[in-house]
């Protein structure tokens, strides 16, 4: 699945990404790993949401990868 980071806090530790329907995903540092720091708002990824995994914050993305843009 393909969105964009919708909102980075990086003091809290976490973030959202919007997918093309509009629905956003938590994700908190952990599930991206070394890209942390080069995560910006805006920035389109590529991710997994995790199956039958709500938290109190909405559905739940992992496997998170900046992708390449072309322009």
């Amino acid at each position: 699945m393909t969105g964009i980071i919708r909102a980075l806090l990086r003091d809290k530790g976490y973030g959202f990404i919007r997918n093309g329907s509009a629905l956003d995903y938590f994700f908190h540092r952990e599930d991206v790993g070394e890209l942390w720091p080069w995560l910006q708002e805006g920035a389109p990824v590529e991710f997994e949401p995790v199956p039958k995994r709500q938290c109190p914050k909405g559905p739940r993305a992992q496997s998170i990868k900046l992708m390449d843009v072309v322009s």
